[in-house]
């Protein structure tokens, strides 16, 4: 298979998102991905993979290998159980709403610098003019 000349194609983040949540999600390998979305191949797929992970890992909560054994503790009465359980559910469910709106606003303003040609976001590096 022969390659074409130029640069490699720039994909829009959307799609990048949309392939890293797929995999990550267990649904589809790398490789169906790449055939799903017309990519070059499957190591196309991968890096955008590593892309979301790089930028977009907040959501991604921390898995636990071996959790700590957790002391014995008195048994509590079913009612109290389950309301924590729905406040520990409701609280989760405002989480991932918060992380994707954070996730969209960076999306729109990553957008707005491509078509306005101007640095939105301030730098880590710069200083404060003297006044």
């Amino acid at each position: 298979m022969k390659r074409k000349a130029g640069p490699p194609p720039i994909y829009a983040d959307s799609l990048k998102i949309t392939v890293a949540r797929e995999y990550l999600s267990g649904a589809q390998s790398y490789g169906q991905l790449a055939e799903k979305y017309a990519l070059r191949n499957a190591a196309v797929a991968r890096s955008m993979v590593r892309w979301y992970e790089k930028y977009y890992s907040l959501d991604r909560l921390p898995v636990v290998e071996n959790p700590p054994v957790a002391p014995a503790v008195t048994p509590v009465a079913p009612s109290s159980v389950s309301q924590k359980d729905a406040a520990d559910k409701e609280k989760d469910k405002q989480l991932k709403e918060a992380l994707l709106k954070v996730e969209a606003l960076e999306l729109l303003i990553a957008n707005a610098q491509k078509e306005l040609g101007i640095d939105l976001i301030k730098k880590s590096g710069s200083k404060q003019p003297n006044k």
